[in-house]
């Protein structure tokens, strides 16, 4: 369904005309992602991110060459509802927006979204959203709400507004590709929680074609005020693309034109209008979340993860690793819980009382070179470049399993990454 609204004019410009396109076909979400996944299911390597493509709907809006009409003001909503995911998160919605107005002035600390009440609300890091937070220069229609998710969605597009012409002379102006993301409270420090919302990012971009190149350079925006943890580093070197030197200093690094690659949208000088914008989905609506209290309906490697960790780790600099050929020694890595690094001042739970037993165990089994590993005494970078190199990852049940979606399962017929859960009753394969 679309719907087309009758354009009103700047105050700056009375002649110019603007347009409001608001798409929530329900089930294009679906459809843009077998367009990802067609691009992507051939080998890995031959598979450059230059053959994705934007929206189909944004075609007729283009100018040659790709560049999108200045005096249009859009916005594309994506909508699924994905019967493996968690009925909680649904729908499933991404958006992105042309000239996209943000009033930080309309934003107050909240300990909770309104739509989304009692879920890890200790501290007032979130973002409550006053009528006008977001503005679009059209005549802008009430919104469903209930096409929303809760976890964020609905917060935002409620507080969307026709523009408010008192604000002329007064707007920032942003070229970049800003992704805007919020993340949850507490679990923006969770390697697992961190890696769905990056998952989600990822998807906004082969979506929107924004990895192509010629592309404008692009920028982190955070929709929340969550303290600084020790994942940020991936925001700003691998989501805005600033590489190795942003992500070892993230919230000082900066791009071509000295914007910064990772803000909160809470500390912006003032109404900022972004050139473009794209509305992340939230984290509980990622695909890391599917089949989470099912079994897997497919049980074969997947390109579409493949090339997320190709993306993940080729921004840093580091070479994806093929999984270990037959005649070389399966890399293990045994990963302990200790009071090391940051974060880790509180009790630390879930450990393994005989891990000398265990690694004594694993030196005896043929073919294998075993490691054992505190990931949180080592910095973030050097955990994944430990990654790109690690075949079978064996750890207590915990959030650092997630990391082997950065580790050699890469869809190879020679071997895939297994995951022992220490402590559960797995069958080893």
């Amino acid at each position: 369904m679309q719907w087309r609204r009758t354009p009103r004019s700047r105050s700056r410009n009375a002649s110019s005309s603007f347009n409001l396109l608001v798409t929530t076909t329900a089930g294009i979400f679906g459809f843009l992602l077998l367009i990802v996944l067609h691009s992507l299911l051939q080998p890995p390597d031959l598979v450059p991110f230059a053959k994705t493509t934007g929206s189909p709907l944004k075609a007729a809006f283009a100018r040659p060459g790709g560049e999108r009409q200045a005096q249009l003001d859009i916005i594309d909503c994506r909508r699924l509802r994905d019967a493996h995911m968690t009925p909680s998160s649904a729908p499933q919605v991404m958006c992105d927006a042309s000239n996209l107005l943000i009033d930080p002035s309309k934003m107050t600390p909240a300990r909770c979204p309104v739509h989304r009440p009692r879920y890890m609300c200790s501290q007032r890091t979130y973002n409550a959203y006053a009528s006008g937070a977001f503005q679009v220069d059209c005549d802008w229609p009430q919104p469903q709400l209930d096409n929303y998710s809760r976890d964020h969605m609905r917060d935002i597009m409620a507080s969307f507004t026709s523009l408010n012409p008192a604000l002329d002379g007064q707007v920032h102006e942003v070229a970049d590709n800003t992704l805007l993301v919020t993340r949850e409270s507490q679990e923006h420090s969770n390697v697992f929680h961190m890696l769905t919302d990056l998952f989600n990012t990822y998807l906004a971009l082969r979506m929107l074609a924004w990895l192509d190149p010629g592309q404008p350079p692009r920028r982190v925006l955070l929709l929340d005020n969550h303290p600084e943890g020790p994942l940020d580093g991936l925001w700003a070197g691998v989501a805005a693309g600033g590489g190795v030197p942003a992500m070892q200093a993230p919230w000082n690094a900066t791009g071509v034109a000295g914007q910064p690659l990772l803000a909160r949208a809470s500390a912006l000088p003032g109404p900022t209008r972004l050139r473009s914008a794209a509305l992340v989905a939230p984290g509980y609506a990622s695909l890391f979340f599917a089949h989470l209290y099912e079994p897997a309906s497919c049980p074969h490697a997947s390109e579409l993860f493949a090339h997320f960790r190709r993306w993940v780790l080729r921004s840093l600099d580091l070479v994806p690793q093929a999984p270990v050929l037959r005649m070389a020694a399966v890399r293990v890595v045994y990963v302990s819980r200790q009071k090391s690094g940051k974060g880790r001042g509180k009790k630390v739970t879930r450990r393994v009382g005989n891990e000398a037993e265990i690694m004594a165990m694993l030196r005896q089994v043929p073919g294998t070179a075993p490691q054992l590993v505190d990931l949180a005494a080592l910095s973030l970078l050097d955990q994944l470049s430990l990654l790109t190199t690690t075949d079978l990852l064996i750890a207590m049940h915990g959030a650092a399993l997630a990391w082997t979606a950065c580790s050699t399962g890469d869809g190879s017929p020679q071997m895939q990454t297994q995951v022992i859960l220490a402590g559960h009753n797995l069958p080893l394969p």
